[in-house]
């Protein structure tokens, strides 16, 4: 079961990345509604 924890948050991670790169970088509006994870830090590093 860990892995499918694992497993979800970086499909998570990813696909907000992704989302907020194809978008040309993130918005702080966007990242205010975006729930608790680790998909915050990511997309710090990201700009």
């Amino acid at each position: 079961m860990i892995w499918l924890t694992i497993g979800t948050m970086l499909l998570v991670a990813g696909g907000v990345v992704t989302a907020a790169w194809v978008k040309g970088g993130p918005q702080p509006s966007e990242w205010v509604e975006i729930p608790a994870g680790p998909a915050q830090p990511s997309g710090g590093a990201a700009q």
